[in-house]
């Protein structure tokens, strides 16, 4: 019964198979109506035949009950739908191509269900000629994974089969395969496949990612959505090159190319580059009836390019490229490769990661790096006393030398390292004159031992750790030093693996959640040992290419934090695209406050504070970025919702601010505001705390010249420098951001928030227009409903006893037995629901000037009638 199940998954014809023949072959011995009729027995028993022909056909019947446990969901679900459908279009019906014999045939199979060989149903030629011709002409395509990376013998195994092998992911040790669908059974079989999953074509490139992040609504056009793409905004991708040859680029802009537009590089070299511009920046494209688009699908870019395998040994030459970047004019730079901690340093007092504090700075530039996918590569532990061994395993991989190295912080202790074969026989240790003290006189403090020595491919290893003689407890990490692959340890401690320069306090370290929006195997993780928590967000750690993408005429997923942080550089460029530029041509908001506003408007799904997982959570655009047209002398009000009002949090410091020192921690944190337009008409901005019904408090006044924390020019205003305490408790009631609109015609504005911010439930309204809304109110039904054609809308719940609008026609109140739902005229979304009475609401009116709802009761008897009065605002 378990083979059968793990064959539903992965054969559903095999277990449709198994079941019929079952069915077929057993004698009915129930009493009175048999459980099948004659049409359907004979139904599943063709199926079966069928079934069984297939199986034949694919040497289904070679595999053993391991192989089986391999397939992981319906792997040849597909092939044998499409066979079912070329048999049907040519016998009509499944029962149809299996002739069941003169014997079974003369009697009724419902009540004769045992079937000598002789009578046994067979398949006309025809049909199973239709079955072999598809086996043999077809090719399926599958992702494999393993113990151990897919290198190169496994490649050459799989080719041997006829099959191809597009890409592979080293970090999961696995890849998309390609083989005759003759030799299915052949490739399940071979010993270093673990697991066998479909790969299913169609799915959308990167459209779900987009979503998750909520750039979709951000970039759609107004009235679905901001109309911001990250025009005008500059983002260099640091990375071995960007190929156009793809429709995601092909209409993109790519101004400046550190290489040189023809480098030479072609194909695969271009890989890594071209996904990470794909998912920042591509533009609007359909390819197979699929429309697509990057993050921020009108930005520019630069190619600073690199060298083509990216490593550790491209250090330099990453900070050549960044410096590149910035001097050149970049908004904001993505930087998806990184160096092993313990060759530098966790203090962001590296050489690249002072670099970057630097650009940051001085040139106003975005820097967005991720984290690394070392969580599975390092171990530590304490140790004492003498000839105290502790060991961790390890596979080897497709790769030929390993490199493991121990560090430690005591020069007093001395620690040996060596590697073990399976066997348990000794290949290479300290004892041999292997050391390499690689850490004295480079690092304070740090001392270690490294061991290199040949390995035979797809082996487990030990490494061992050994004491001499110390008397105190000594702490220590052991690296899996091997590029390329994904070499992991099998209990691994995940903490302090964030690569450099993720440790910069002024760069966006990011993080990789799948697609249940869990951290990943393989994202590093923090703190910092000044304290800092590492990543700061994190972002969707996995896409899907289709043909049309980089993956060319390929489908699979493109996995790691690599992935993860274009997707918030994006939600950079599409900031500093809401908030525009100011009269000095600079962005209205600086590094410090993109950042600000990234890690603040992250989703926690958990609810929990900041740790060194996921940071302060997931990247959201749609929670930070806002806009709206504001018609003329109205005002459009936006609800801000303060959080992580503060730096310290159990799991250690979160840097959101420009001026962050771990000394010197602040009882406040600052709130900026940004919104442009187009033209030279006039918007203004007030923050405005409400407490209940006492009067607004105006707490910074674009209006007002005097006031030191507003900046404004022709077509933008900005609120900066105003504090907001980090005691949660320090402001009283909400805060609201408004944009009045003091001119004659509609504007429409966008704009960004270092807070989350959202409309608020009820707009504000003017003081202006209309008093008499059985006047001013818009027809029940007219095209003011703003709804797609045939479209049909439900106000209110239950029985709907009345309606109003309020007197400039933006609101529209229904009164039921629910209560009073409230409603934006516009687009007919209900913003507010009013409860108070106690059998429902029978008739309503606003007051003259919008901003009080009074709600009568008169539906039962005369003790319940009352009259209640509402405050619009609040």
């Amino acid at each position: 019964m378990r083979n059968a199940y793990r064959s539903i998954l992965g054969f559903g014809i095999i277990a449709f198979t198994l079941l019929s023949l079952q069915i077929a072959n057993t004698k009915q011995t129930t009493v009175g109506k048999p459980p099948f009729t004659d049409n359907i027995l004979r139904s599943k028993m063709a199926f079966a035949v069928v079934g069984e022909e297939i199986a034949r056909g694919l040497n289904l019947h070679t595999l053993s009950e391991s192989d089986h446990w391999k397939l992981r969901g319906p792997v040849l679900l597909e092939q044998q739908t499409d066979i079912h459908f070329l048999l049907r279009e040519q016998y009509g019906r499944i029962v149809n191509t299996v002739y069941f014999g003169a014997a079974l045939d003369a009697s009724s199979p419902s009540q004769n269900l045992s079937i000598s060989p002789e009578n046994r149903p067979v398949l006309y030629q025809k049909a199973a000629e239709i079955i072999r011709d598809f086996i043999a002409e077809r090719d399926i395509s599958v992702i494999i994974r393993s113990n151990a990376p897919i290198g190169i013998g496994e490649i050459a195994a799989i080719r041997r089969l006829r099959g191809e092998v597009p890409y592979t992911y080293e970090i999961i040790n696995s890849a998309a395969v390609s083989v005759p669908l003759k030799n299915i059974a052949a490739l399940i079989k071979l010993p270093f496949i673990t697991e066998i999953w479909p790969n299913s074509k169609g799915r959308l490139a990167l459209a779900d990612s987009i979503r998750e992040i909520g750039a979709d609504k951000v970039h759609k056009p107004p009235h679905n959505g901001l109309g911001v793409t990250g025009k005008g905004v500059t983002v260099a991708v640091v990375d071995n090159g960007i190929s156009q040859n793809t429709p995601a680029l092909s209409k993109v802009r790519i101004t400046k190319n550190k290489g040189g537009f023809n480098s030479g590089r072609t194909g695969a070299q271009l890989r890594h580059g071209t996904i990470m511009a794909e998912i920042i920046g591509a533009a609007q494209h359909t390819h197979n009836s699929i429309t697509r688009t990057g993050v921020a699908p009108e930005v520019d870019f630069f190619d600073a390019r690199i060298t083509v395998n990216i490593g550790e040994t491209e250090y330099g030459d990453q900070m050549d490229a960044l410096e590149w970047a910035a001097n050149e004019g970049a908004d904001v730079i993505n930087l998806s490769a990184n160096h092993a901690p313990w060759k530098y340093s966790r203090r962001g007092d590296d050489p690249m990661s002072q670099l970057i504090d630097k650009l940051v700075v001085d040139h106003r530039v975005v820097v967005v790096n991720s984290a690394g996918n070392r969580a599975s590569k390092r171990e530590s532990g304490k140790i004492q006393g003498k000839g105290v061994t502790h060991t961790y395993t390890f596979n080897s991989g497709n790769v030929n030398e390993v490199a493991v190295h121990l560090v430690w912080d005591n020069k007093s202790n001395d620690l040996d390292l060596a590697i073990f074969d399976d066997r348990g026989k000794e290949i290479c240790s300290s004892h041999q004159g292997l050391v390499d003290q690689i850490f004295d006189k480079v690092l304070p403090n740090r001392y270690g031992e490294s061991v290199r020595c040949p390995v035979n491919p797809g082996q487990d290893y030990t490494v061992r750790v050994k004491t001499y003689n110390q008397s105190s407890f000594q702490e220590y990490e052991v690296w899996l030093d091997i590029d390329n692959i994904s070499t992991n340890f099998g209990h691994p401690n995940r903490e302090k693996t964030v690569g450099v320069p993720g440790y910069s306090a002024k760069v966006i370290t990011v993080g990789a959640v799948d697609r249940n929006n869990s951290i990943t195997d393989y994202s590093s993780q923090g703190p910092s040992d000044t304290g800092l928590i590492k990543p700061e967000v994190v972002a969707p750690g996995e896409v899907w290419t289709t043909a049309g993408s980089v993956y060319w005429n390929s489908t699979g997923p493109a996995l790691g934090t690599s992935v993860a942080a274009p997707h918030v550089s994006g939600v950079a460029a599409l900031i500093l695209d809401a908030v525009g530029k100011n009269s000095a041509g600079e962005w209205n908001f600086s590094p410090a406050e993109v950042k600000s506003a990234i890690v603040r408007g992250a989703e926690n799904f958990m609810g929990n504070p900041p740790d060194n997982e996921h940071g302060a959570g997931l990247v959201r655009a749609d929670k930070i970025i806002f806009g709206d047209e504001v018609k003329p002398h109205a005002t459009k009000r936006f609800k801000i919702t303060p959080a992580l009002l503060g730096y310290k949090f159990q799991a250690g410091y979160l840097n959101a601010e420009n001026n962050y020192s771990p000394n010197t921690i602040p009882n406040y944190v600052d709130y900026v505001a940004a919104i442009s337009w187009e033209g030279n008409d006039s918007l203004e901005l007030k923050l405005i705390n409400q407490i209940r019904t006492l009067p607004e408090r105006i707490l910074a006044d674009t209006t007002n010249s005097k006031d030191p924390n507003v900046q404004q020019g022709s077509n933008y205003r900005k609120i900066a420098g105003f504090s907001l305490s980090t005691n949660q408790g320090g402001l009283s009631g909400t805060l609201y951001l408004d944009v009045h609109n003091q001119g004659n015609k509609a504007i429409r504005f966008t704009g960004a928030s270092t807070q989350p911010i959202a409309p608020a439930v009820v707009p504000i309204l003017p003081k202006v227009g209309p008093t008499n809304p059985t006047t001013t109110a818009p027809p029940q039904g007219t095209s003011r409903l703003n709804l797609p054609e045939d479209a049909k809308m439900r106000l209110g719940k239950g029985d709907i006893h009345h309606i109003a609008y309020s007197p400039d026609g933006t609101l529209l109140a229904t009164a039921g037995r629910v209560g009073v739902w409230l409603y934006d005229a516009e687009t007919y979304q209900a913003v507010g629901l009013l409860r108070g009475h106690t059998h429902g609401v029978s008739t309503l009116a606003f007051s003259p000037d919008g901003k009080t709802i009074a709600t009568g009761n008169s539906l039962v008897d005369t003790w319940a009638n009352t009259v209640r009065l509402w405050d619009v605002d609040t």
